[in-house]
């Protein structure tokens, strides 16, 4: 049994590695990045809001960092070159939040939330999709996103990705896989072997799957907020891709999540 039991753990994780790598080996595209922005902030707490002018900033830009424990809306602007006017555009955002209002041309466009955002207001969970009407203009499109960030809420924007539906829906449809679909599939796994390792513990005693419990349980957790479970909490959440973490011996975004369930399972 305990040769059959291994050879499976096996063969998880050489399967878990290969889904991995085939979502590596897509092909890049031609998108563009937009990683600046003209940024107006209007911050609460005073009477009225105090607005500032714009300036250019570059994005991600993250809330907490930036504002503090401050609450306040803060206006992106920038534009995007029409390639072809008859043909229209998506967006893609990785992160956004915490409430937003999406407008192009002075359209809205899209909204999420109530401004100031409700306590369970929070879009950054899950990335955004959005399709821009065709211009009928060579001109460029001018993109407004305004967000209501509170302190502590971990609010902001990421930067954002712009093409062709062609393009951009893949590139959402995997993020939307990793940051939702994946965590869920973690959490729910490791919540299942810190349970294993839990009644392992109960009838041998021994401290490693004492250790191996909690493990699984801090996974769960921090998958499930989209966290990094490191000494950072929340590590580098608004960036697109993630760079290496600090409490996974310098293992990049997605082999983290990949390769610690899989050590998990090995000693459990």
């Amino acid at each position: 049994m305990g040769l059959r039991n291994e050879a499976l753990v096996w063969r998880l994780l050489l399967l878990m590695f290969a889904v991995v790598g085939l979502g590596w080996c897509v092909p890049a595209r031609a998108v563009t990045l937009v990683e600046q922005a003209q940024l107006t902030l209007a911050l609460h707490g005073q009477a009225p809001a105090q607005v500032q002018t714009p300036q250019t900033v570059a994005l991600p830009y993250d809330w907490d960092q930036r504002q503090g424990a401050v609450d306040g809306e803060a206006r992106f602007a920038f534009e995007i070159p029409a390639a072809d006017p008859a043909t229209p555009l998506a967006l893609f955002v990785p992160r956004l939040g915490n409430s937003f209002r999406l407008s192009v041309n002075g359209q809205e466009l899209a909204r999420f939330g109530a401004f100031p955002p409700a306590p369970y207001d929070d879009a950054s969970f899950a990335p955004q999709y959005f399709m821009l009407p065709a211009s009928g203009s060579a001109s460029p499109q001018r993109v407004e996103i305004v967000i209501a960030a509170q302190a502590a809420r971990q609010g902001g924007l990421s930067p954002v990705v712009v093409g062709s539906e062609a393009e951009i829906l893949p590139l959402y449809e995997r993020a939307l896989f990793w940051h939702v679909s994946g965590g869920r599939f973690i959490a729910i796994a490791s919540g299942v072997l810190g349970a294993l390792s839990l009644l392992v513990w109960l009838r041998q005693r021994e401290p490693i799957y004492l250790y191996c419990c909690g493990r699984c349980r801090r996974l769960a957790c921090c998958s499930r907020m989209h966290r990094c479970p490191g000494p950072g909490g929340a590590c580098c959440r608004w960036r697109p891709s993630r760079p290496r973490c600090p409490c996974c011996a310098g293992s990049p975004w997605p082999w983290w999540d990949a390769s610690t369930p899989g050590w998990h399972a090995s000693w459990a």
